[in-house]
């Protein structure tokens, strides 16, 4: 398998050939790889590429400069199935927010989906606007179909472009082309970084009058440079699942990255670790940038671990749905309970899609992959290079704008021994961006964006539901402030992973995701009542960083403390196993797209 390299949330394809030489495990930074899961893994999701129609939109480059009369084109995908053209007084419209990655139809087609249920209720025209950057939407191209990522061009990157974006093609949107409506009920909906937007746009007076509510899941709230608590969250939910299953699951895990760093700093161990993961190329105490191999290699394996706690126990896709959780990981760590690094590897190995991948080997190629996303232009019409380009644009928003959200093991020697700093990520910011993008640029720069937006802790802002789960570890990020008055709602759903609360009903989710839907659709229901033209706009976007972010902690027994929760924690009872879906397709791509922060995607 290949290493992921903290940027591996998207994969950037640089050219289709040098992609291909990379076998990339099947998690960006913790996201799937959108068609390569969702296409291959969950037919649903296939079944919907036809769904929407397709249309562009004239956007603006540049919001913040008048001068700059520049002007692109957007992609926009309209699911009119349940609309009723004729009303275009009133009508009501579901506007979801594209994130990093190209636009999915899936997101305004799958009819499962618990919004789209309500757009089938309410006759709803069904929306998605893709972000710029990503996909197709590119504010400046060459050659017809050569997206411009040039550092010099990235600088209209950043998620204050992207909610004027938002603001814009609400104000001028027009049905079909030509038909402009008559006082439009819009409601927003976002998932993970598209949910950040998301509780933004409703926070800030600016725009938050421009749309009656919206349910904002998994979103993190808060810009900050080492995100240690994401390892937090993760280890927390291993523990929790052992306990609830009265296992020594968390016990072998920390024992298995313990063994795994240890053998990082001797010959014999680095000849075991070589042999059992089959390294390419293989750790080499001589080599320069010894210790940058070896955080890369260890991010690589880490990612993995992140991959399956994100999406544990939700059906984003086939590959969850069948089994790949964090009971099933538990069970492989126990198969071998005298060997825990064992246990390591065959998790690392383990792929429900092809269980027999051959050769297994573990790319740890970290300059070779840099390659790859040190490109200026990229051809979105391959879908290979629109991932990869995809990667640089993730990267750029973690590094450039910037957001931070850069995933380290640095909080503490707990389960996963350190084994990713922060300076990895750092460099890797550098390599991608050059040497402009550096340690003091990246920390100033997250401390502007954090004084930008409102500090969770302070979070204010009229109709909105920010769900989250607990054992996601995107959570620890969001806010738990809630307001009755105002219908600001907050729900932690125990045992619930990133975005779980959109995605289809199942039998095996965690029993309080009910609670927590039912709650989505109450507040939507009242959304609908209200007059568009007496939205209430939300009074202000309170102080930035008054405080320092508390780190998640707490009993296996009772989840992070400090949020309220859905249901009753202490109960959820043991998801029973299932045996994965396999299917024989390979999918190639860089490692370094998967390490670098875990994707954020729903």
């Amino acid at each position: 398998m290949t290493s992921k390299l903290v940027v591996a949330f998207l994969l950037l394809v640089g050219s289709i050939a040098a992609v291909n030489s990379l076998h990339i495990p099947g998690f960006v930074k913790g996201k799937p790889l959108r068609h390569h899961l969702d296409g291959i893994r969950l037919p649903g999701n296939a079944a919907t590429d036809n769904c929407a129609n397709e249309t562009w939109f004239s956007q603006v480059v540049d919001h913040f400069d008048s001068l700059n009369k520049d002007m692109w084109n957007q992609r926009v995908q309209v699911n009119q199935k349940f609309f009723n053209a004729s009303i275009t007084d009133r009508p009501i419209i579901f506007l979801m927010i594209g994130g990093e990655g190209p636009a999915e139809q899936k997101w305004v087609c799958r009819e499962d989906y618990t919004y789209m249920k309500l757009a089938k209720q309410y006759n709803a025209l069904v929306i998605q606007v893709e972000h710029r950057f990503f996909g197709k939407s590119y504010p400046y191209v060459k050659n017809s179909t050569m997206g411009d990522m040039s550092t010099s061009t990235l600088r209209f990157l950043t998620s204050q472009q992207a909610l004027e974006d938002l603001a814009y093609f609400i104000k001028n949107y027009k049905f079909n082309g030509n038909i402009a409506f008559t006082n439009p009920r819009w409601i927003v909906f976002g998932g993970s970084y598209p949910g950040s937007l998301c509780a933004w746009f409703r926070a800030d007076p600016r725009y938050s009058n421009l749309t009656l509510g919206g349910i904002c899941s998994s979103a993190p709230l808060l810009p900050k440079l080492d995100f240690y608590e994401y390892a937090e969250v993760m280890e927390y939910a291993f523990r929790n699942w052992s306990a609830i299953q009265k296992t020594k699951c968390d016990q072998l895990l920390t024992a298995g990255f313990a063994q795994l760093r240890q053998n990082t700093y001797t010959d014999s161990g680095r000849a075991i670790l070589n042999s059992m993961f089959n390294i390419t190329p293989p750790l080499n105490a001589a080599i320069d940038n010894y210790d940058l191999y070896v955080t890369n290699f260890l991010a690589n394996i880490f990612n993995v671990f992140q991959g399956i706690d994100q999406y544990t126990f939700d059906v984003r896709d086939n590959i969850t749905e069948g089994g790949y959780n964090i009971d099933n990981l538990c069970k492989k760590m126990l198969a071998s309970p005298s060997d825990p690094l064992t246990g390591i590897k065959n998790i690392y190995f383990w792929d429900p899609t092809n269980p027999n991948p051959k050769p297994q080997n573990l790319s740890n190629d970290y300059y070779g992959d840099v390659k790859l996303f040190n490109q200026s232009y990229y051809d979105y019409s391959n879908d290979n290079a629109a991932d990869i380009a995809a990667g640089r644009g993730w990267m750029w928003l973690c590094c450039g704008m910037a957001l931070g959200w850069l995933q380290t093991t640095d909080n503490s020697n707990g389960m996963f021994n350190r084994a990713i700093n922060l300076n990895y990520y750092l460099q890797m910011c550098t390599d991608f961006f050059g040497a402009d993008i550096n340690t003091m640029s990246i920390t100033d720069k997250v401390a502007q964006v954090a004084y930008a937006f409102p500090a969770p802790w302070n979070y204010t802002a009229t109709n909105v539901v920010l769900p989250n789960g607990d054992y996601d570890p995107w959570h620890s990020l969001s806010s738990y402030v809630n307001d009755d008055t105002r219908h600001q709602v907050s729900l932690l759903t125990h045992g619930a992973a990133h975005c779980s609360d959109m995605y289809p009903v199942w039998q095996n989710e965690p029993a309080a995701l009910n609670f927590t839907r039912q709650r989505v659709i109450k507040e939507v229901n009242f959304y609908i009542t209200l007059d568009p033209n007496a939205a209430v706009s939300s009074s202000s976007v309170g102080p930035m960083m008054t405080s320092p972010i508390s780190p998640v902690s707490g009993s296996p027994s009772t989840g992070p403390p400090g949020s309220s929760s859905t249901g009753s924690p202490a109960t959820w009872s043991s998801v029973p196993t299932v045996t994965p879906t396999t299917s024989s397709g390979n999918f190639l791509l860089p490692s370094l797209l998967l390490l670098f922060v875990t994707f954020i995607i729903c």
